[in-house]
């Protein structure tokens, strides 16, 4: 302690200023202490223990055991016998103990479970019941367990003998490998299943500490995840097969959605009921029942509205119309509904609207039959999904077979225009083309002027005519796909002779200026379609010369290059007519188009010329460009890849 002998002794007798050296915890325990020491007997010992300071200023634990050494003649103690002891590293051992302890106790408590410490034999030594009442597992001693019942078990009683043998074994592994062991069990309590998990540790040689804590309600959590993930995954699959599938196959998928969200959400039968065009019944189109539940169809194939008044105005409304059949309740419906319900044997139902854009067409059902059902809200949500993708299917369905029924009206529509443009092409044009002929032939006989004027009404008017047979022809066959380019070997030059004497007669008669100019460089002959060439070249010269007044015509082919035997040629007609405003360009090559409306008056026409000629091209690989103003005439162009004829060698 650092102090002398002195200091000590006047501070025990309470000489000086002794206060200072003991703690003020204990001064007036000392004070007794020394009170008390003169009436103790011979014989006896006093102990006392306090904090004194050291002489560098610490606080020390100290041990003082006293008894009376000697007394005076009448008795009265005159020395006193005392020792000392430091016990400051004892005491801060304790301490620390106790700290330890005193986390232990509270590590312990914080665990939710019950913790038991159980010998080798299955005897429980010792036990910490948790927040709740455990259950005593084993039926034949089925009660609720206090302390004082658990430590007076041992296993066998505790636990029923299907889970002793394996929890015993895991308890001898635990005290052989010192490892820790995990286990699960579920255990039927008065009729419920009740989870457990359970942990094993070697807390001494032949002891284990084990933790018993109750999951039932997290398992049941898990299960009901677990199924919901199941059901999300299930009715994603049932939902992508009713949406992508064929519409033959709709109404077999919508069945089995009604089966599947049924035996998930435990009802006795779903169906869906769809109003009639007249909107005075409603039919049964889809139903599914469970095993035992009379068959829908047998009550209800299909059903006036009328009874059902507050019924249709719910469903009008887009509100779901959700039914626990209180059977006095029942007793005030009309009888017709009585009766329904009665041969249904419905307790509770669901019904939800089946629409489109706000207009009802019909409604899915849930019905419980073997109990009064009060659904969740996730259940309720499933039911009106369902409903929505029934919905959704229905419509398909019916679109699709509008789109079908459509199709084979466009396809008998266009059977009797390809036959009548068949009969047209063989019945009107064969004669016509005799009309057309006998004109020309009438054109060399002698004919006064009145009878020339009047056969060139007849003949402008059978050209005009025998023209716009032609182009509709033309144009039936581009709609119909049955464009086929029949390529042939031909020669540029002889085509453009052909173009040059078919046409030449037309333009000289109206004084203009007609050439047809072909490429120099080009190879003697090429391979293409020349029927669809000619018919695009000379309805293109056949325009230029009919708005075309005064001036010159021109067609052209040109040779621009030659790459891998393909050889391009630009075919470009040229006039000096009415030319085309530049806002009309595009216009122009859309079907039954002309500039305007005079342009047909004054010219005649059907607007097909153009839209066939580009159409031809685009089939064989190019396009058509037009370059024109008003009034100031036009130039058509279009650049063909024609395939080169090489002369064959002819052998030596």
């Amino acid at each position: 302690m650092g102090y002398s002998n002195e200091d000590i002794q006047n501070a025990l007798k309470g000489k000086g200023e002794h206060q200072q050296f003991f703690h003020d915890e204990y001064l007036s325990a000392i004070d007794q202490y020394y009170k008390e020491i003169l009436d103790l007997p011979d014989g006896e010992k006093k102990e006392l223990i306090y904090r004194v300071r050291d002489k560098t200023g610490n606080w020390q634990w100290m041990r003082k055991i006293s008894s009376v050494f000697y007394r005076d003649e009448n008795g009265a103690p005159t020395q006193v016998l005392n020792s000392f002891e430091n016990i400051t590293e004892q005491k801060e051992n304790e301490s620390r103990i106790f700290e330890s302890e005193a986390r232990n106790r509270a590590l312990i408590e914080a665990v939710p479970g019950h913790i038991f410490r159980i010998n080798s034999a299955g005897e429980f030594i010792d036990c910490k019941i948790g927040p709740t009442e455990i259950d005593i597992f084993n039926p034949k001693t089925r009660t609720r367990g206090s302390f004082d019942q658990i430590t007076s078990m041992n296993l066998d009683e505790m636990l029923p003998p299907d889970y002793l043998s394996s929890f015993k074994h895991h308890l001898s592994k635990v005290l052989e490998t010192g490892q820790h062991q995990y286990l699960e069990f579920d255990f039927y309590i008065d009729g419920q299943l009740r989870s457990f998990e359970i942990s094993l540790v070697r807390s001494g040689v032949d002891e284990i500490t084990t933790v018993i804590n109750e999951v039932t309600d997290s398992k049941i959590k898990q299960r009901l995840i677990k199924n919901r993930l199941k059901f999300v995954e299930q009715f994603n699959e049932i939902s992508s097969k009713l949406i992508g599938v064929s519409i033959d196959r709709i109404d077999e998928n919508i069945r089995g959605v009604l089966e599947f969200v049924a035996e998930y959400t435990g009802v006795d039968r779903a169906y869906v009921f769809q109003i009639d065009e007249e909107g005075t019944h409603v039919d049964l189109t889809y139903a599914w029942n469970r095993d035992g539940v009379r068959w829908l169809g047998e009550v209800l194939p299909r059903v006036s509205t009328e009874p059902f008044g507050w019924f249709r105005e719910k469903m009008e409304a887009g509100e779901n119309v959700v039914r626990a059949l209180d059977p006095e309740r029942v007793k005030t419906y009309p009888k017709l509904i009585q009766q329904i319900l009665s041969q249904l044997g419905n307790k509770s139902f669901e019904n939800i609207p089946l629409q489109e854009s706000g207009h009802v067409y019909g409604f899915a059902g849930f019905d419980s039959v073997s109990n009064f059902r009060t659904w969740t809200k996730e259940e309720l949500r499933i039911y009106l999904f369902t409903a929505r993708l029934i919905s959704s299917a229905l419509l398909r369905k019916e679109t699709e077979f509008k789109l079908i029924e459509s199709r084979e009206k466009a396809i008998e529509a266009s059977t009797a225009k390809e036959n009548f443009l068949s009969t047209m092409s063989h019945e009107i044009r064969t004669p016509f083309n005799a009309i057309v002929g006998m004109t020309h032939l009438l054109e060399k006989t002698d004919l006064s002027e009145k009878q020339v004027e009047t056969l060139n009404v007849v003949k402008f008017s059978s050209d005009n005519l025998l023209n716009l047979i032609n182009d509709i022809l033309d144009f039936s066959k581009i709609q119909s796909g049955r464009i086929e380019l029949k390529v042939t070997d031909f020669s540029l030059n002889e085509l453009g002779t052909s173009l040059r004497n078919a046409f030449l007669p037309k333009a000289q008669k109206k004084g203009l200026d007609y050439n047809v100019i072909c490429a120099d460089k080009s190879p003697e002959y090429l391979r293409g379609d020349t029927a669809k060439l000619l018919q695009i070249l000379g309805t293109l010269i056949s325009n230029a010369i009919k708005f075309t007044n005064e001036g010159e015509e021109k067609a052209e082919a040109k040779f621009l290059s030659e790459e891998d035997d393909q050889i391009f040629i630009r075919f470009e007609v040229m006039d000096t007519g009415i030319g085309i405003h530049p806002d009309k360009h595009s216009e122009v090559f859309e079907c039954f188009v002309q500039e305007d409306s005079s342009t047909t008056r004054n010219y005649g026409g059907t607007g097909l010329g153009l839209a066939i000629v580009r159409t031809l091209l685009l089939h064989m690989g190019s396009d058509i460009h037009l370059d024109s103003n008003k009034n100031e005439g036009s130039r058509f162009n279009s650049t063909r890849a024609l395939n080169e004829v090489r002369p064959v060698r002819k052998p030596d």
